[in-house]
């Protein structure tokens, strides 16, 4: 029976609420009820299921040319076998998402260059049709760095350069080339040697829990998600400097649900029946940028960071800055900039560190100076788990109330000083 719910969990959801394209996430979340009271094997294939069906959509939506896939020399994971019913309605679920494949910037295409060559590099892909590639990518970066000149923000899209000449470029740029198969591996991905009761009776003894845990994976588990990040080209998200994977790009692995699984197992009364919703990743591309002040929106957030310690240039920084303060405590940025005791708290950056945290707490990247490689790019993947029980409203500057997430934080509040008598954690 766990069989077959894991297989049909996937068109169960689109069937539900064939509009709507959370339902495509709801698959990810979805696997923690399903897996209920059936053996670690048939879990562990729920799990295949849930992200073969996930990448069949990603497919969908990214999908490579298939002269251009003839190139990828190590296959990506079969989804044919995803039901005819789900695989005929994804693009109808999807028709409003839009892709941005015209629009890119400078530093983004520097940072695909330099991933299909690190693919290149790996045996991957073929140089036989991707250098065509790779060179046209290096004449669009001249081209749209000048377009760029005067710009204030790292964000500040241009239109993706045009022409015959740029015929290869526009076959792939934003396509989903490959994507690794990260897999539930034999044994814990989460290091079981950690004294887990203490990290969740810490968490629990405060009023909003945030701690943190080094060692988090098994080294294996981290070397493998290191990896997956590095390897998988579906960082089509562009930020302020810093690039996105959500689990409709394909970053929805089974090694990620496996350490979900995994971790609900550890942390029982943190983590409690909350599903999981969400599984992806953030790569930082410049330097000294990364995500503005925001709360998740969820109930426990836990971000893991991958980049080797030899990659920060700065120790002791590079990490983040969890604030006191929760949503539900302030409605304005006043009330935000004299709400007593607000840290804030500051993580360095170590690799294989995971904060765990109470979504809701305000947070940010902190500054940070990476090595300029491309496998010394900072990466983080982040599971959340649960919802928000509540909404507040932010007031904005002409009375407007907005519901908070994400997008609305960062445009409200994203311009706060940054505390000088922050506390630090070694």
């Amino acid at each position: 029976r766990g069989r077959l719910l894991a297989t049909d969990s996937f068109s169960v959801a689109v069937r539900a609420q064939p509009g709507n394209l959370d339902a495509l996430y709801a698959l990810g979340s979805s696997h923690t009820a399903i897996c209920r009271g059936i053996t670690v094997q048939e879990r562990h294939y729920q799990l295949m299921e849930a992200h073969r069906a996930m990448l069949m959509a990603a497919q969908t939506t990214h999908r490579l040319p298939e002269a251009y896939a003839a190139g990828v020399l190590t296959p990506m994971q079969a989804v044919s076998t995803v039901d005819s019913w789900t695989r005929s309605h994804v693009t109808h679920v999807l028709a409003d998402f839009s892709l941005p494949l015209e629009r890119t910037t400078s530093w983004k295409l520097a940072h695909d260059c330099d991933q299909l060559q690190f693919l290149l590099v790996r045996g991957i892909l073929d140089a036989r049709v991707f250098m065509p590639v790779i060179e046209e990518m290096q004449r669009a970066i001249q081209e749209v760095r000048e377009r760029e000149k005067g710009s204030q923000r790292l964000d500040s899209l241009q239109a993706l350069p045009s022409g015959p000449e740029y015929m290869h470029l526009r076959a792939v740029y934003n396509r989903l080339v490959y994507v690794r198969p990260a897999s539930v591996i034999h044994g814990a991905a989460v290091n079981m040697g950690q004294d887990w009761t203490s990290v969740q009776a810490k968490y629990l003894s405060m009023r909003h829990g945030i701690v943190h845990v080094d060692d988090f994976l098994e080294l294996r588990a981290a070397d493998e998600l290191l990896a997956f990040v590095q390897e998988s080209t579906f960082w089509h998200n562009i930020r302020n400097g810093y690039l996105g994977a959500f689990p409709i790009d394909g970053s929805n692995t089974p090694l990620a649900l496996q350490i979900a699984d995994e971790v609900r197992g550890v942390l029982p009364d943190v983590l409690k029946d909350y599903e999981l919703t969400y599984a992806g990743a953030y790569k930082h591309i410049v330097n000294g940028t990364g995500l503005a002040l925001h709360v998740d929106g969820h109930a426990v957030s836990i971000n893991i960071w991958l980049t080797p310690n030899e990659c920060n240039l700065a120790p002791g920084t590079g990490g983040m800055v969890v604030y006191n303060v929760a949503h539900e405590d302030v409605m304005t940025q006043e009330e935000f900039d004299h709400y007593p005791q607000r840290g804030p708290v500051k993580i360095p950056y170590r690799r294989n560190r995971a904060v765990i945290f109470y979504s809701d707490l305000y947070h940010q990247s902190d500054p940070y100076s990476f090595k300029d490689e491309y496998q010394c790019q900072r990466v983080n993947f982040s599971l959340l788990f649960g919802e928000r029980k509540w909404k507040k409203r932010l007031t904005n500057q002409n009375g407007n109330f907005l519901y908070a997430n994400a997008k609305e934080l960062n445009a409200r509040l994203g311009n706060l000083p940054r505390d000088p008598f922050a506390s630090y954690i070694a």
